[in-house]
């Protein structure tokens, strides 16, 4: 949709990246920067860029750079930058000079930490895990155990378990549309699962390398509880917090 601009005399609803100026391309898409309070609660989307299809990769670290003069002339402590892991973004990181041992860039003398979204981290994870098995050490009589999780062992739960309802069919195998889904990727790395496989274990449904997969599921819980917390105190969930000195984050 375009839209005639009286005052300024132009025409918006065309492809535009900042220094690089409009396209003919009609935009069908919109790149938005929006800021967040990390001592207190506010958000407020700071700029928009049109766009017929995704930001090119080799376009977004300048359109990340003009962000962020914008916001320093506002006087505004930038310290940390979060987006999804589309390719795009990954590779836009890439380019400011991020890596996976210094996860942050340099701009005009300060550093950027980049994080990903904890949400699509674990959406990621969990189609990562539906075709690849985990090696992990298990603490087993003291003794640390090599053994391997697999997402078979959910496949199981639900055969030997058919009262296992909050597992449904498109967990185990998910569709296309599903496995984006933050919710079904929430309810398989539980507490809750995790028991569950730990039972199956202890009743000799599944052998050792069931301890793998239980404690991967709550491991993940865990995290995730850590990386999506505001509250002061959280005595069901003690992870799920906001982090401070004498929060159990740093030893976790």
């Amino acid at each position: 949709m375009l839209f005639y601009n009286q005052g300024r005399h132009e025409i918006y609803g065309f492809t535009y990246h900042s220094r690089k100026g409009r396209s003919l391309a009609v935009a069908k898409q919109a790149l938005v920067f929006m800021v967040c309070g990390i001592r207190k609660k506010w958000k407020q989307p700071v700029a928009y860029y049109f766009s017929y299809s995704s930001t090119p990769a080799n376009t977004l670290p300048e359109v990340i750079k003009e962000v962020l003069f914008a916001l320093q002339e506002t006087e505004l402590k930038v310290v940390a930058t979060v987006c999804d892991m589309g390719r795009s973004n990954v590779k836009a990181l890439q380019l400011l000079g991020c890596t996976f041992t210094d996860p942050f860039f340099s701009f005009e003398g300060e550093k950027i930490f980049t994080v990903y979204d904890p949400p699509h981290l674990l959406k990621c994870f969990k189609n990562i895990f539906m075709k690849y098995d985990v090696r992990t050490l298990v603490n087993i009589g003291g003794e640390p155990t090599p053994l391997v999780g697999k997402w078979q062992h959910l496949h199981v739960l639900v055969e030997q378990d058919r009262s296992v309802n909050f597992l449904p069919l498109t967990h185990q195998s998910p569709m296309p549309p599903q496995k984006m889904r933050v919710y079904v990727a929430a309810e398989v790395f539980s507490r809750h699962f995790a028991a569950e496989i730990h039972a199956l274990v202890g009743r000799n449904v599944l052998g050792s390398d069931g301890l793998a997969n239980a404690q991967l599921l709550m491991d993940v819980d865990l995290a995730l509880d850590s990386l999506n917390g505001y509250k002061e105190s959280d005595k069901r969930k003690p992870r799920k917090l906001a982090v401070s000195v004498k929060s159990p984050h740093l030893e976790f």
